[in-house]
């Protein structure tokens, strides 16, 4: 490897021989990440809510990013797929936040009536699976 005149290497072979090394270094973090920190958990961490403070107070976090009162996230469900939910919280700590579900109406009734379809709330469960909506994603 070319080396500068105090000796530091440089040049497109050094910089292939850091990148071999730093993949080297992901492969074996993913490896033991996926049999010693994931098994212990039972869940990746971004995919949690994670209670912590802003400066308005108490708020949930998401993959590192504040949730917001009616941002949508994504719920997994049993079978793979992923529902839509509208967040809301009450700012207490000890009380679970709740997802809204807009249920469907016909394109007609909703034409001819002038409403919102009906919605229904449940509180979300601790280690429920979320994700940011791809919208939300980048």
């Amino acid at each position: 490897m070319p080396a500068d005149e105090r000796g530091v290497p440089y040049g497109p072979e050094y910089e292939h021989w850091i990148a071999a090394r730093e993949a080297v270094d992901d492969r074996c973090w993913e490896d033991w990440n996926a049999e010693h920190y994931e098994p212990l958990l039972g869940y990746e961490p971004h995919t949690q809510l994670i209670l912590g403070r802003s400066e308005g107070g108490h708020r949930h976090y998401l993959d590192g990013r504040p949730v917001h009162a009616g941002d949508t996230l994504e719920l997994l469900l049993d079978d793979g797929c992923w529902l839509r939910v509208r967040y809301e919280w009450s700012w207490q700590p000890d009380v679970a936040p709740t997802a809204h579900i807009a249920l469907g109406l016909p394109a007609s009734a909703r034409k001819q009536l002038s409403i919102d379809p009906p919605t229904t709330s449940f509180a979300l469960p601790p280690r429920a699976i979320r994700r940011w909506p791809e919208s939300a994603r980048s």
